[in-house]
């Protein structure tokens, strides 16, 4: 038990971490989705307009 502890600790940070990172990996990705998508459509208006 006493050295299941930190294993089991550093593998829950461990997780954490790259859950963090996939989190702030995917933000920025759908951000720049978002903005790519508001050009197009501002590109369609001004087609439309």
């Amino acid at each position: 038990m006493f050295f299941v502890a930190p294993l089991l600790l550093t593998a829950l940070s461990i997780s954490r971490e790259m859950s963090l990172i996939t989190y702030f990996s995917f933000g920025n990705r759908l951000q720049v989705f978002s903005q790519s998508f508001a050009k197009y459509i501002a590109n369609d208006c001004n087609l439309i307009f």
